[in-house]
C-alpha cells in the first residue's frame, strides 16, 4: 500500500509543478509589453472650405501622413509615466530651417530631452514658441549654422507651435511626453508604438487640420495589436 500512495504523492507533486510553471509562464506572457501597429486614413467628407487641402497629405489610398498618435490612460485622473531605462541617454532631436511649404512638421520628444534648432539657409529665421505650460520664447537664428539653439521642455504638453514670423508657412508642432508611447504616421499612413505595457488605453490621433479622434485599445502579452483609424470620425 505504501508504494501506490507514494506514486500518488509524486504525481500530485508533479501536477502542482506543472500548474505552477504553466501559471507563471502565462502571467509572464500576459504582462510582458506588446506593440501597436496601425494605419490612419482620411475620408473626404469635410467641405474643402474647412480643410486647406494642400496641408493634408493623403495618398491615392486615402492614407494620411504626418498625424500624431499617442496613448493615454482611460482614467482621466491618471497620467502615464514611464521613465527611460537607467543609464540611457535620450538622443538629441534636431529640427532644421528652412522647412518646405505648405506642409507642417511634427516633432515629439520626452520631458527634458534636448531639441536643437539649426538654420542651414542663407536667410535669417526666428523661432517663436506658442505654449500653455512651458516658458515661451522668441529667438533669432542666424544663417548658415553659425549658431544652434538647445531647447528643453520641463512640462508635458501637446501641440505647442514653433513658428517663424519671417516665414509664416514654417510651423513645427511639438509635443512633450513623460513616456515613449507615441508615433507619427509615415507616407502610407502607418505607425508603430513599441514596448507598450499590458493594459487598456485610449489611443489618440491628431492632425492640425483635421482635429483629434480616439478609440480604446487593449494590449496583452507580446502580441502586436493592429488598429485602423479614420479621419473624420462620425461626420
Amino acid at each position: 500500500m505504501k508504494k501506490p500512495k507514494r506514486i500518488f504523492q509524486l504525481l500530485l507533486l508533479l501536477s502542482l509543478v506543472v500548474v505552477f510553471i504553466g501559471g507563471y509562464t502565462f502571467i509572464q506572457f500576459y504582462f510582458r509589453p506588446g506593440n501597436i501597429e496601425g494605419r490612419i486614413t482620411f475620408k473626404f467628407l469635410l467641405s474643402l472650405k474647412k480643410v486647406h487641402q494642400p496641408a493634408v497629405l493623403v495618398n491615392s489610398s486615402n492614407e494620411l501622413e504626418k498625424a500624431l498618435v499617442w496613448l493615454e490612460s482611460t482614467n482621466k485622473n491618471k497620467k502615464i509615466s514611464i521613465a527611460p531605462p537607467r543609464h540611457t541617454k535620450l538622443p538629441v532631436i534636431e529640427i532644421e530651417y528652412p522647412s518646405k511649404p505648405p506642409h507642417h512638421r511634427i516633432t515629439n520628444l520626452r520631458k527634458n530631452q534636448t531639441l536643437v534648432a539649426i538654420n542651414n539657409s542663407n536667410t535669417i529665421h526666428n523661432i517663436r514658441l506658442t505654449s500653455r505650460k512651458n516658458q515661451k520664447f522668441n529667438i533669432v537664428v542666424p544663417p548658415k549654422g553659425s549658431n544652434q539653439y538647445d531647447i528643453q521642455f520641463e512640462e508635458c504638453e501637446l501641440h505647442m507651435i514653433l513658428s517663424c514670423d519671417l516665414h509664416p508657412f514654417e510651423q513645427e508642432y511639438v509635443s512633450v511626453f513623460d513616456h515613449h508611447l507615441f508615433a507619427v504616421t509615415d507616407q502610407h499612413g502607418k505607425f508603430k508604438i513599441k514596448d507598450v505595457p499590458a493594459g487598456t488605453y485610449l489611443l489618440k490621433a491628431w492632425h492640425p487640420k483635421l482635429g483629434e479622434v480616439e478609440q480604446k485599445v487593449k494590449i496583452w502579452g507580446t502580441r502586436t495589436t493592429d488598429v485602423q483609424i479614420e479621419f473624420p470620425k462620425n461626420q
